[in-house]
């Protein structure tokens, strides 16, 4: 598999072509990516209407709950991502894409398959790290999750005081994050439109990141502060809408500022996802877009 070399441009073109290919084919790709988006919303909804009416008072309740709905997500996203990569290859070679593509991985059930097994792979290495980051800080990443997980809905969290080193270790973590999320990223996409297996996959992705773990870690720095100022101005955007409506009526504000988060929403999909398509193409190389040729032909 070759796996290219990119420049420190190259991420700022792939966004740039996001939001390009949206405009030239904005109908289908809403439709899909809102197809998509109800999709992997739902479950949540669901987490949050159980945590709601139960009111599970131990935290032993509250994991049980959201193991539950982390199992069922397990096995619907990743067949469902793949899918959603297929559409953006099928619109990207000019062919037709259907918004309900995003569903074709379910009748797939051996792509389905490799793609929920990829997932799971990853899933066993984050868990790995945090276990490792967990022994190393003494237990404070524990005893972090268990305050944000059981501190109940519209009451500020208490965390345990950060132990010495502490930022250190976040420091460790930011950067392996920043090379487990791209070599995902990278492997998920591969997984979707190759015929790889999913541990040929993610040493493609890995291989594809390390390769340009500095363009990667660039671009990151630069979308964080650009990211930084923009929820600063659209806080603030919204906050005022929501309060002049307020005024009115709390329900008013509710029916204005909703449509615009799941608008807002929507557009971080597009954006994103098609982010990892052209990233994709741009490091792993014409042999994996010419296979996934044949995959959507």
């Amino acid at each position: 598999m070759t796996v290219k070399s990119i420049s420190f441009g190259a991420p700022f073109s792939w966004l740039a072509a996001s939001f390009e290919a949206l405009r030239k084919d904005n109908g289908a790709t809403v439709g899909a990516t809102a197809l998509m988006m109800v999709v992997v919303l739902v479950p949540t909804v669901i987490q949050q209407i159980l945590l709601r009416v139960m009111q599970p008072a131990s935290l032993a309740a509250v994991l049980t709950i959201q193991v539950l709905i982390m199992v069922v997500s397990t096995f619907l996203f990743p067949p469902l991502i793949g899918g959603y990569f297929r559409f953006l290859h099928a619109r990207e070679q000019g062919q037709p894409a259907r918004a309900t593509t995003v569903f074709a991985l379910f009748r797939e059930p051996s792509a389905a398959m490799r793609m929920i097994a990829t997932g799971l792979i990853f899933t066993a290495i984050y868990v790995v790290l945090f276990i490792a980051v967990n022994f190393a800080t003494g237990g404070y990443a524990v005893e972090f999750m268990k305050v944000a997980m059981t501190t109940p809905p519209g009451h500020p969290p208490v965390f345990p005081p950060m132990p010495s080193g502490f930022l250190l270790w976040i420091l460790v973590f930011v950067f392996l994050g920043i090379i487990l999320i791209t070599a995902y990223m990278l492997a998920i996409t591969q997984t979707a439109l190759s015929t790889r297996t999913p541990f040929e996959a993610i040493g493609d992705g890995f291989a594809a990141t390390v390769r340009n773990l500095a363009v990667f870690a660039v671009f990151y720095f630069a979308m964080f502060c650009a990211g930084v100022v923009f929820a600063l101005i659209l806080g603030l955007v919204i906050g005022l809408v929501a309060l002049l409506f307020g005024f009115i009526s709390p329900i008013l504000a509710l029916v204005v500022v909703i449509p615009i988060y799941l608008v807002l929403l929507l557009l971080t999909y597009v954006v994103m996802f098609g982010f990892n398509y052209y990233a994709w193409r741009g490091t792993l190389g014409d042999d994996a877009a010419a296979t996934a040729q044949q995959l959507t032909a």
